[in-house]
């Protein structure tokens, strides 16, 4: 596929040569003066002939030997959450100046897969102002890791006849967390500890009743700081709080074999990692501390998560995941037995998982369930 695309690309490129009037007026005039010498026999149109057919050839040598000389850097590794766009920055290794830094109004121009793509379809033009350095726009559709590259710096003779091409950079390796999709969760019992309504007095009985103050201890969110203790005695003082209510919950995210519909660039597992990290967020924003756990292919992946400044970890295992497990929703979900409250996401509903629903509440579990429609992806 790749070959036929060069040459279609070579072949636009010798159409737009030929329409160039920079390149064909020296070539025609050259042509039209080494006839009428070699007809009339006039010495100096032979040399003015040779000159206008040179040119083209001379403009190209120079323009390639330019282009050789330039060498760029740019970060290796990027990460982006899906459905904002983020930037790449590619800059001349040479000092500002010096001969030869990225030409004035070349272009970059990234290869990207289609969960990717560069804002600028054409290329991102290298600005007069930038000192050697472009900032290349690229939109994140889809969650995921992935490789854009190579990076191509796109030019032309001094000229203006030629569209000169050099690759100057490689592979980046881009890490694309799932955009956060607020849901709206249904509560198999009476009392749902992350309803819009309960969030406050959630808050409240994740963190418990005031107990004191102590020292600061790596890891303390820093809005339990208790400013007044810490500026008398000197050293950093926290709020501790008695434990009190629901303080841990599971968020669980099924990835059983089918579970994954649509055949689009955003399938309906996307969104249900959106839901997971949306609810990573809020029930860490909260105090509560949460386990993120998955299957994996024939066992299960959990991750705990202890405050907000750990989230990240979870979004790490929420780009990677995959619905390539052997274990179906009902068993994440017995796996998932916790004195606090679980959030099952799922796109298969069935009997089995109701029928494990109804054994959890059965023995005293807080069970939610989130379900992504999966008619809404074809």
């Amino acid at each position: 596929m790749s070959g036929i695309i060069d040459i279609k690309r070579f072949a636009k490129e010798a159409l737009e040569l030929l329409s160039n009037p920079r390149f064909i007026g020296p070539v025609l005039a050259g042509t039209f003066c080494l006839t009428v010498a070699t007809v009339i026999g006039i010495t100096y149109l032979f040399s003015m002939a040779t000159v206008l057919l040179c040119l083209p050839a001379a403009s190209y040598i120079v323009g390639t030997l330019s282009l050789r000389k330039i060498s760029c850097t740019h970060t290796k590794h990027l990460k982006a959450t899906q459905g904002t766009t983020f930037f790449l920055e590619i800059k001349s290794d040479k000092p500002k100046d010096h001969l030869n830094p990225l030409p004035e109004g070349s272009l970059v121009k990234v290869a990207t897969p289609p969960a990717l793509s560069q804002i600028d379809k054409d290329g991102t033009s290298v600005d007069s102002k930038s000192d050697g350095s472009v900032f290349v726009e690229i939109e994140a559709n889809k969650r995921g890791r992935f490789k854009i590259g190579p990076i191509e710096l796109i030019t032309q003779d001094p000229l203006g006849m030629f569209k000169l091409r050099k690759r100057i950079g490689d592979y980046v390796e881009v890490t694309v967390y799932p955009k956060p999709i607020k849901v709206s969760v249904k509560t198999a019992t009476r009392r749902s500890f992350t309803s819009e309504e309960a969030e406050k007095s959630t808050r409240r009985a994740a963190r418990g009743d005031f107990a004191g103050v102590r020292d600061y201890h790596t890891g303390d969110e820093y809005k339990r700081i208790h400013w007044k203790t810490t500026a008398r005695t000197g050293s950093p003082k926290v709020i501790e709080y008695e434990s009190a209510g629901i303080n841990s919950a599971v968020v669980a995210l099924d990835v059983s074999k089918g579970s994954d519909f649509g055949a689009g660039i955003v399938t309906s597992l996307d969104v249900a990692a959106g839901a997971a990290a949306y609810m990573l967020d809020r029930l860490l924003s909260s105090g509560i501390r949460v386990k993120l756990t998955m299957q994996s292919e024939n066992s299960f992946n959990e991750i705990e998560l202890t405050s907000r400044q750990s989230i990240n970890a979870g979004m790490e295992a929420l780009a990677d995941a995959k619905a390539n497990s052997n274990l179906e929703a009902s068993e994440l979900l017995m796996h998932c037995l916790t004195e606090g409250g679980i959030v099952l996401i799922t796109s298969q509903p069935n009997d089995k998982l109701i029928a494990a629903v109804r054994r959890a509440i059965t023995s005293g579990l807080t069970v939610q369930v989130v379900l992504v429609d999966p008619r809404q992806f074809g």
